[in-house]
């Protein structure tokens, strides 16, 4: 449908109860950029986390043993898959 505006929201517990979200929306009219945030229960806010580049519509976020975070697959703007991945400590 034009105009539409798809989203994906992903997230993983993090160390210490936070939370990492990923939130990426693909329409033809309202692309937006990816956003990364972190949420904090003891506080109850949301803060802004990394920056991440666009291409990760409908990807996978996984908690790495490690403690990182690794966000792969996901389409281009035009719903093509694509190979990429990020990292994120």
């Amino acid at each position: 449908m034009k105009g539409s505006i798809h989203c994906h929201l992903l997230a993983v517990l993090l160390a210490r109860a936070t939370t990492f979200t990923l939130r990426v929306s693909r329409g033809q009219e309202h692309a937006e950029a990816p956003a990364t945030e972190i949420f904090d229960p003891a506080t109850g806010r949301w803060t802004e986390g990394p920056m991440i580049n666009r291409g990760f519509y409908a990807a996978t976020v996984t908690m790495l043993g490690n403690g990182k975070v690794l966000v792969f697959g996901g389409d281009d703007p035009g719903g093509f898959p694509r190979a990429n991945a990020a990292v994120f400590e």
